[in-house]
């Protein structure tokens, strides 16, 4: 039923053309923090990022 009458992305890039292209700018951005969030993993030491983990793991048990 979907894309009978137009194809949804040629609605999307002229009908939509300001929410599409922020859609986009907000995608664009998540790929760059997710993978600069990896960087910084990385960069850790397994004991900083055995640290990193226990710490974020006791937040969430105090949170429930």
């Amino acid at each position: 039923m979907i894309d009978r009458i137009l194809p949804f992305e040629l609605v999307q890039q002229t009908l939509l053309k300001k929410r599409y292209q922020n859609l986009r700018n907000k995608d664009t951005r998540l790929s760059e923090i997710s993978a600069e969030c990896e960087a910084i993993l990385e960069s850790f030491s397994d004991d900083e990022k055995d640290n990193f983990v226990a710490a974020g793991l006791a937040r969430e048990a105090n949170k429930i």
